[in-house]
């Protein structure tokens, strides 16, 4: 819950902000940028209606007018709902399932060769013993 509090705080998710805008408005990266720069050095909350006054302000345009709305600004602050978004790469969840799972299989061979190698060694240990025993 306090990782949830502190990760939705201020802008913590203003490039996904932008990358919202980007992707519903067709608008640069850059100009997104800018737009959500200009939210955050203001300190204005990241709405439809602050995010429109300042597209205007910079690129002539409302963002609203472009096909933004309230509810993909709520998901681009939402960093649960932006995780999800993502298909492949970064934090998306069925990525991470998939190398975990792939790491872990790795651990489980490393595990099983290390075990022989220890046995290995254990033996020679052994086989060492009974020579100086011979010898000694």
């Amino acid at each position: 819950e306090n990782l949830l509090r502190q990760a939705t705080a201020g802008f913590a998710m203003a490039t996904e902000l932008a990358d919202t805008l980007v992707r519903s408005c067709g608008i640069s990266f850059r100009t997104a940028h800018q737009i959500v720069g200009t939210l955050a050095r203001e300190g204005s909350q990241p709405s439809l209606v602050a995010i429109d006054e300042v597209g205007l302000s910079l690129a002539g345009k409302r963002m609203s007018d472009l096909g933004l709305d309230e509810d993909a600004i709520a998901d681009a602050l939402d960093p649960v709902a932006s995780i999800r978004t993502r298909g492949s790469g970064g934090p998306a969840p069925d990525d991470v399932m998939r190398v975990t799972q792939v790491f872990e299989d790795k651990l489980q061979e490393d595990v099983a060769l290390l075990d022989l190698r220890c046995e290995r060694v254990e033996e020679a240990m052994e086989m060492l013993r009974y020579s100086l025993q011979k010898v000694g």
